[in-house]
């Protein structure tokens, strides 16, 4: 069914205070309903001028639903989308999805859209599969819990261990250790640490031991959370306590930054040995995202 005669979609390339409230409080709503922890990011760091990354729905005026379209780089475009309750089965997210393919080819990017579902929702991977999208893979939404510490859980034989501001010289050595630690995006290493470096809300650091750099680490400065990200240690170090002393001085960092900032990570449900350190140092799991793939050159979605 498609959407009401009152109904629209408006494409926000820059958030007006009403906008960025209307969205704000139908996240709440709906994942409040939902039992679900999806979340919109205010400020798309990777987003270039005159792109559209935020869609909203109105019915009558009333917003009804939200999507974003998150494109880096790699060969697919994330999308998040909720659609409040009261407007379901109406037809928004196939007209949600045709404004993200629209947007990509109006940025020239012929790109596949890899939908993003709640597994705890209770339809959002039927609606994706109904949609013609392919299952790829999960990953675990962590958030560290208020009363971990483990910024002061030493580790006596990596005592070494640290941090280190990444800049511009250092990319060549970082994107090697980027490709070993996420083999998929290697074609596009160097693009991704170029943006990284240059981003406001991102901070990059390399993880140095016994005069080498053994690994890498980042930090996206949310709207409301600190993300880690991009967090690696090469193969021939691991196993030595290395990443979690470096894990602890990233949490530490942050928290003396502001001690009531939440911080989280995500991680594919797969990786047994991250999953385990992360769980160990007391990140939990807040919710599970599962990932369908709707390839490109697929428009099943527009029958």
């Amino acid at each position: 069914m498609k959407p009401s005669i009152n109904a629209s979609i408006e494409g926000i390339t820059d958030p007006s205070d009403e906008q960025k409230s209307l969205i704000r409080n139908l996240v709440e709503t709906v994942n409040q309903q939902d039992g679900t922890s999806y979340g919109w990011v205010e400020t798309d760091d990777f987003l270039k001028d005159g792109e559209t990354g935020t869609f909203l729905a109105r019915v009558d005026g009333l917003p009804a639903g939200w999507m974003q379209l998150f494109a880096a780089h790699g060969d697919a475009a994330e999308l998040t989308a909720q659609v409040h309750p009261d407007y379901r089965r109406q037809g928004f997210f196939r007209q949600f999805l045709i404004a993200a393919r629209n947007e990509l080819g109006r940025r020239g990017a012929g790109l596949s859209l890899l939908l993003v579902v709640d597994a705890a929702g209770s339809d959002g991977a039927a609606m994706a599969e109904g949609m013609g999208g392919r299952y790829r893979h999960s990953e675990f939404l962590m958030r560290l819990s208020d009363d971990a510490s483990p910024e002061n859980q030493a580790v006596s034989d990596t005592a070494g261990v640290a941090l280190i501001p990444a800049e511009g010289k250092d990319s060549q050595r970082i994107a090697e250790i980027f490709i070993e630690g996420f083999p998929d995006e290697g074609d596009n290493a160097t693009d991704l640490v170029r943006e990284f470096l240059e981003s406001d809300r991102r901070r990059l650091y390399t993880i140095g031991y016994s005069g080498e750099t053994v690994g890498m680490i980042g930090v996206y400065d949310g709207d409301y959370e600190a993300y880690i990200h991009g967090f690696v240690v090469v193969s021939e170090h691991r196993g030595r306590g290395i990443g979690r002393s470096a894990l602890a001085a990233m949490v530490k960092n942050i928290r003396e930054e502001n001690p009531e900032r939440p911080i989280e990570l995500e991680v594919e449900t797969t990786n047994a040995g991250a999953l385990g350190l992360y769980e160990s140092v007391g990140f939990r799991t807040i919710t599970e995202f599962r990932y369908y793939l709707l390839e490109a050159k697929s428009d099943e979605f527009l029958g």
